[in-house]
């Protein structure tokens, strides 16, 4: 099984102060911003991603305050879904261009990503 970390997700009450603590500290660079994410740090090969507060807190994702993502292969990102469905969790699909998101929360409400390329 191919994995490795994607993306690190945070809330921030002020995404500019978060992203600017922790270029300050950590020496960070500036990535490109998301649709969904305000501030986007780099990390080696993967990202933090600095999230506002939400106003509409009926939306599950993101309402933990912190996130993260996984680069999974096709097989293993269908066998993973496989597992999820079996064990009736709750869990959801979108797809962007070529890339496959696999959404859904742990035991504690974290939101875990999986993300994968097709072929």
């Amino acid at each position: 099984m191919f994995m490795e970390v994607n993306h690190i997700g945070i809330t921030s009450r002020d995404p500019e102060v978060s992203a600017n603590f922790y270029r300050e500290i950590f020496g960070l660079s500036q990535e490109e911003e998301t649709e969904r994410a305000a501030k986007v740090l780099g990390i080696g090969k993967s990202n933090l991603a600095i999230y506002g507060e939400k106003e509409d807190h009926s939306i599950s994702v993101l309402n933990s305050g912190c996130d993260f993502a996984f680069r999974v292969d096709p097989e293993s990102f269908r066998k993973i879904e496989e597992r999820l469905f079996s064990q009736r969790l709750e869990y959801g699909v979108r797809k962007s261009a070529k890339t496959l998101f696999l959404n859904f929360q742990d035991p504690d409400g974290y939101l875990v990503e999986l993300i994968c390329e097709e072929d």
